[in-house]
C-alpha cells in the first residue's frame, strides 16, 4: 500500500509504518521548527495520519486552518506545490487565522492521494482539534 503525506508517497511494502512516522516528524519539524508528533494507522481499506500537535485558535466547523492545509499537503516545504489545490482561504477576526474551506481541502486531498499513489480513493476526511489533526484516506 502506498500512503501521501506533507507532500509524500511513501510505499508501505518498502517502509515500516515507524520508518514513516520517522521520516514525517523530521520534514515537518524542519519545515516549522516544532515537534510535531505523528502517528499512522493502517485500515484495512485505507490509511489514517495524525498529528499531534497544539493551536492558540479554536477549529471551525466546516474549515480548515491554513497552516494546517500545509502540514498535510506540504505546501511550500522545500517549494513543493501540490498538484491539486483547494480554492481561496478568508480570514476570520480578531486574529486574522486564515481558513479554507474543508470539503474543497477534501476534495484536493483526495486527488493528490491518488495523483501521488495510484490509489482509487473512496473518499477523505480531515478531522481538527485543539491537539490533534487527522487525515482518514479510505480506498
Amino acid at each position: 500500500m502506498k500512503i501521501w503525506f506533507f507532500g509524500k508517497a511513501y510505499d508501505l511494502n518498502q517502509m515500516t509504518v515507524e520508518d514513516v512516522e520517522k521520516d514525517i516528524e523530521e520534514r515537518l519539524k524542519d519545515y516549522s521548527n516544532v515537534e510535531i508528533g505523528v502517528s499512522v494507522e493502517v485500515k484495512p481499506d485505507g490509511y489514517d495520519v495524525m498529528l499531534h500537535r497544539g493551536l492558540n485558535v479554536e477549529p471551525k466547523n466546516g474549515c480548515i486552518l491554513e497552516a494546517d492545509s500545509f502540514l498535510i499537503s506540504g505546501e511550500g516545504y522545500s517549494g513543493f506545490m501540490p498538484e491539486y489545490q483547494s480554492v481561496g482561504s478568508f480570514a476570520h477576526w480578531p486574529l486574522f487565522t486564515h481558513y479554507f474551506d474543508l470539503p474543497e481541502f477534501e476534495k484536493a486531498c483526495k486527488r493528490n492521494i491518488q495523483h501521488y499513489t495510484g490509489n482509487k480513493v473512496k473518499n477523505v476526511k480531515i478531522t481538527e482539534y485543539t491537539n490533534l489533526l487527522i487525515l482518514h484516506a479510505r480506498f
